[in-house]
């Protein structure tokens, strides 16, 4: 069975302060990663960026932050670029920075990005009793919608923050109306 599997740039390995322990023994190349789907008989996997580390208030202030992020979605774009007809590529960002749409924009030009946005709501600490986190997420939803980009949310509230999370949160979402359908 093939484990979700991670990559992470020496820039994102620091910032997120990984153990040097849990990094032993990771094999980060997609060559790697590649050889291990072939093992599983799996023919195509998503890469999922994690450049929304860069803008999780919960860590300590990242130096020139939105270049970090491109830095991040642009590696992202080469590793998925290696393996073109196997390998698909989501960017990603936090949804309440200021460049949010600049970067999803910039995103939905690149081959190997296009398809996909990632936001992870907590790393973002996005609080979904929020109204205007709840607007500014509608904004996202509206420009990936408009560049066609499918969203891949992982919707748990910051626990560092102590958010809260559950039905009503969960159903902010559904509730939501933007053009098109829903957020």
């Amino acid at each position: 069975m093939l484990n979700h599997n991670r990559f992470w740039t020496t820039t994102s390995t620091s910032l997120a302060q990984l153990s040097r322990n849990c990094l032993r023994g990771l094999n980060r190349s997609t060559q790697a990663i590649s050889s291990r789907l072939d093992s599983a008989a799996i023919r195509r996997a998503l890469v999922l960026s994690v450049a929304y580390q860069f803008g999780n208030p919960n860590k300590p202030a990242v130096e020139d932050e939105y270049a970090q992020v491109k830095t991040e979605n642009d590696w992202t774009s080469r590793q998925v670029a290696r393996f073109p007809d196997r390998l698909r590529g989501f960017c990603s960002v936090n949804p309440l920075k200021d460049y949010a749409i600049e970067e999803l924009a910039r995103c939905a030009k690149d081959p190997q990005l296009r398809i996909g946005l990632k936001l992870h709501l907590g790393n973002s600490d996005v609080d979904l009793d929020n109204p205007q986190h709840v607007e500014q997420l509608r904004r996202v939803f509206r420009a990936a919608n408009e560049h066609r980009m499918a969203i891949a949310v992982h919707m748990r509230s910051s626990v560092t923050r102590k958010r809260r999370y559950g039905e009503a949160q969960a159903r902010v979402l559904d509730r939501a109306p933007c053009r098109g359908g829903r957020i």
